[in-house]
């Protein structure tokens, strides 16, 4: 979104954060081949993944023109994805294709001497946790492409697939009651030709907004969108013990209870001593 800053008349630009996902540090691994010195950039990111729970997360960056970097077998995608991606020169995004199993790798479509970000690649890496996505109108998943899927798992609702629709409206698709956010949310994710705007929003509604309210061979790809939700199967860690309360007040004195029972005669005592002579 861009506008203006008040009084001022500068321009101002608004950026989502949306989508930005990354492992720490300590779950990483460097990816395959990163010995060569082709897929080392000096003071940059060395490309590794991390792999937890069925959620596989790239990073880092690499050079990719004509050449594919192998992921793990552990970390591949089960269908073909395509994902919209920072790169150095104009116009700064570039589609990144993930393959499936038992040939997972990543190639682009990138320049000579261009480096390619693998930062925000993230996939599942098995059908677990996974459901169809409910799709709006004319909307239908495009043959040959993975289908739309969404997973929520662990407190975090991902998707995956391609949709396309011909002369579909811009909403393509309802998120599922578990899987809702409290405000609007934008990706930024790979389109026909190019990246494209998608909205997540509140109510449900998925929408993709460009520059035509219809068109023929539209269609959208979800690689990407992930964002978190409220997950109530998961704990918290534990808070601060509150301050302790004030002192109730007295409580009524309680019923006088019944007489025990007499005790036993004691044994008879020894004699006493003699008194004075009167």
């Amino acid at each position: 979104v861009v506008g203006n800053e008040p009084n001022r008349g500068l321009p101002l630009g608004w950026i989502s954060l949306a989508g930005i996902t990354f492992a720490p540090s300590l779950f990483q691994s460097f990816l395959a081949n990163m010995h060569a010195p082709w897929y080392v950039k000096r003071y940059w990111g060395q490309a590794t993944f991390s792999l937890n729970k069925g959620v596989c997360n790239l990073a880092g960056v690499a050079y990719l023109y004509r050449r594919e970097l192998l992921l793990p077998f552990s970390c591949m995608p089960r269908d073909k994805l395509y994902f919209e991606q920072s790169r150095v020169s104009a116009p700064y995004r570039t589609r990144v294709t993930a393959y499936p199993a038992p040939n997972g790798r990543l190639t682009a479509t990138s320049n000579p001497h261009e480096w390619v970000s693998l930062a925000g690649i993230t996939f599942t890496t098995s059908g677990e946790h996974g459901q169809n996505l409910q799709l709006y109108s004319v909307w239908a998943p495009k043959p040959g492409f993975a289908h739309p899927t969404f997973y929520v798992h662990e407190g975090v609702c991902e998707f995956e697939g391609t949709l396309y629709g011909e002369m579909a409206p811009r909403r393509f698709g309802t998120l599922p009651k578990e899987c809702r956010v409290k405000h609007r949310l934008v990706f930024y994710l790979s389109k026909v030709d190019r990246g494209g705007r998608v909205e997540v929003r509140p109510n449900g509604g998925m929408y993709v907004i460009d520059t035509w309210q219809k068109r023929d061979n539209r269609q959208v790809s979800l690689a990407g969108l992930a964002f978190a939700v409220n997950d109530r199967k998961l704990a918290g860690p534990p808070g601060r013990p509150g301050r302790p309360g004030r002192d109730g007040v007295p409580g009524d004195p309680g019923a006088w209870g019944p007489d025990g029972q007499q005790g036993r005669k004691g044994p008879i005592g020894p004699p006493g001593p003699s008194g004075a002579d009167g």
